[in-house]
């Protein structure tokens, strides 16, 4: 069965599916900048962070994390959490097998993926841009982050952020 044919039994006519095509023609451009106006979810600035880290971008980096530390939802512990979780998730990326193996692979590691698998392949990209070496330290670096935020109260967890971001960007001799 064909589309007209399905549209006919359903009692649509073309005249119908002319004038929806002239309207959705007709609104799309109010449509094209829907990125300016969209407010980000934090977990998704974190994911540009760590992959302008990846691209050698530092500077745009340190942006994006002033922005995260400025939006007052989220604590510096729950910020630190997802940079964590996104290095975890990129050095698995990165050991993953190519190929439908390695999609498997992420979701053993990571099924909360499952809902949200097409990051997967997003993830696999990015995690190229590191070898496999930075991002175990990275993740160390991430846990002491953490215990030095234990240690001395939240007074200071933006600085010691600001931080962590430095000495992530600082160790880049390999890739």
């Amino acid at each position: 069965m064909t589309t007209n044919e399905l549209y006919a039994q359903m009692g649509v006519s073309q005249r119908v599916l002319d004038f929806g095509a002239a309207v959705l023609a007709e609104i799309a451009p109010q449509f094209a900048h829907i990125d300016a106006v969209a407010e980000r979810r934090p977990d998704t600035k974190v994911y540009e962070m760590t992959d302008m880290l990846g691209r050698r971008q530092y500077d745009r980096a340190a942006r994006m994390l002033a922005e995260l530390l400025d939006d007052k939802s989220q604590s510096a512990s729950g910020l630190l959490y997802m940079i964590s979780e996104q290095m975890r998730q990129l050095y698995c990326a990165r050991l993953a097998p190519r190929g439908p193996e390695g999609r498997a692979y992420m979701l053993e590691c990571f099924p909360e993926l499952s809902s949200r698998s097409f990051l997967i392949p997003k993830l696999m990209e990015a995690a190229g841009n590191f070898s496999a070496a930075r991002l175990a330290r990275a993740i160390a670096l991430c846990a002491e982050c953490e215990f030095s935020m234990r240690d001395g109260g939240t007074a200071g967890d933006a600085e010691r952020l600001g931080e962590l971001l430095v000495r992530l960007a600082m160790d880049r001799n390999d890739v």
